[in-house]
């Protein structure tokens, strides 16, 4: 590509971006090859009038390179250059994007045609400057474990539990299955687990490999031992101060496309949602516990090639909660949130109102804050219940929205919410309370 073109192109992009709202490019076919386009600038002529083919991988660089600086110079830095090169990687390329796209193309189970040496090797951004994403074929279970995403949606990590976990935030901390067995190390080796931890929280996601071949369909035991001091738990620290529990994605069904080829989903009972999804099926519950004498995790069955994404959070130290304030689901929610560890601010009266506006005087509002993330009570001391209409000042509550992620800026247990406006609506029941957390990372 001639770098006249590339100057023209270039202009024509920043237009779109400066005057028609474009936030993002995205490259299809973004393929490395030999090639003899001389009107491109690809290859040369020889003395006896050949053309000698020449490489495309350094004129792609150049392309993403200065893509990327289009987007940083209008503040869509990170998240706005991408694209997709199924088994065609282009390495030179790959510092100047923020995801490249593979596994285009059907597979009954990815995790075999994708297997553990190439999944770890298009998982380092350490040597490539950003890791392999895949679309849609790729089961999203086994591209999570390697801290990739899946589809156009970055699944499961754009889910509501993944970002109110904080899984953008700048402290997450990923520590993948084949480099963290100072932390966690699972009791079956057909058991895989990687770890994204940030301070006072932890995602252990887990998942059966199932090694030997005789063990296919094999259910294993997730059985893991925890180096709690490792992972960030203070010492000596009580049964009060941390708690885990699974991390439910997508309610807990089970993705028919990667999982309808095994026995043991074929046997599972249907539980259709709606009239479109007619054969869905969702994982029996488990009820994970966790001994803090010896850092067992015990109490949750793998199905074979299935996965469990379980939470793990703590407070620095033992404090107790208002007697009320919360209901017990609340209360818990509340704590895995953050309100008992540091950084936590709790707003009084004043401070409250001056950040959530409320026209409704039934509706009580309390609010605390942590770097990213709020959490509001709303308290209905009517008999009716009432869709509260509020408006938050973002901006005061510490939720910043950048321009380009705006998108993935939530309420969570709110029936509304605009994050251009902060204008936000939840149903709360007569005399009861609710609990929203507004997150950004």
């Amino acid at each position: 590509m001639k770098k006249t073109y590339r100057d023209y192109m270039a202009y024509l992009m920043n237009m779109q971006v400066q005057q028609g709202g474009c936030a993002h490019f995205y490259f299809d076919i973004s393929f490395s090859r030999s090639t003899d386009a001389l009107i491109a600038g690809l290859g040369y002529r020889l003395p006896d009038g050949r053309v000698q083919p020449g490489s495309m991988d350094g004129p792609l660089r150049e392309w993403y390179k200065r893509t990327w600086a289009i987007m940083a110079e209008n503040g869509l830095y990170p998240g706005g250059v991408s694209g997709h090169a199924t088994n065609s990687i282009a390495l030179r390329a790959l510092p100047w994007t923020d995801a490249i796209l593979d596994s285009e193309y059907p597979m009954k189970n990815p995790i075999t045609v994708y297997p553990m040496d190439r999944m770890i090797a298009l998982s380092c951004p350490h040597s490539f400057g950003v890791n392999i994403n895949h679309l849609g074929f790729m089961n999203p279970a086994w591209a999570s474990l390697h801290d990739a995403g899946q589809g156009d949606s970055a699944i499961p990590f754009n889910t509501e539990p993944f970002r109110h976990f904080g899984i953008a935030a700048n402290d997450v901390v990923f520590l993948p299955y084949w480099r963290n067995s100072d932390v966690v190390k699972p009791a079956d080796s057909g058991v895989l687990a990687s770890v994204w931890k940030r301070p006072g929280k932890a995602v252990i996601q887990v998942l059966n490999y199932g090694l030997d071949p005789e063990g296919q369909e094999k259910t294993r035991s997730a059985k893991l031992t925890l180096d709690l001091k490792a992972l960030g738990v203070p010492a000596g620290v009580k049964p009060e101060q941390i708690r885990i529990s699974e991390m439910l994605l997508d309610d807990g069904h089970l993705p028919s496309r990667y999982m309808e080829i095994f026995d043991w989903y074929q046997k599972l009972p249907d539980t259709p949602r709606n009239q479109w999804d007619k054969n869905l099926k969702v994982r029996p519950a488990s009820n994970p516990t966790i001994d803090l004498a010896t850092g067992v995790i015990d109490g949750v069955e793998l199905f074979y090639h299935d996965s469990r994404y379980l939470l793990v959070t703590w407070d620095e130290e033992l404090k107790t909660v208002p007697e009320g304030l919360f209901s017990e689901t609340d209360k818990l929610r509340a704590l895995n949130w953050g309100l008992n560890r540091s950084g936590t601010k709790s707003l009084d009266a004043n401070a409250a109102s001056a950040v959530v506006k409320n026209s409704d005087p039934a509706v009580q509002v309390k609010a605390w804050t942590r770097p990213g993330t709020a959490m509001l009570l709303l308290t209905n001391t009517g008999a009716k219940e009432l869709d509260a209409e509020l408006t938050l000042d973002l901006d005061k509550l510490g939720v910043k929205v950048p321009k380009i992620w705006n998108a993935y800026t939530q309420a969570v247990g709110a029936k509304k919410f605009n994050a251009a406006t902060g204008e936000t609506t939840v149903n709360v029941k007569g005399g009861q309370s609710k609990v929203v957390f507004v997150d950004t990372y």
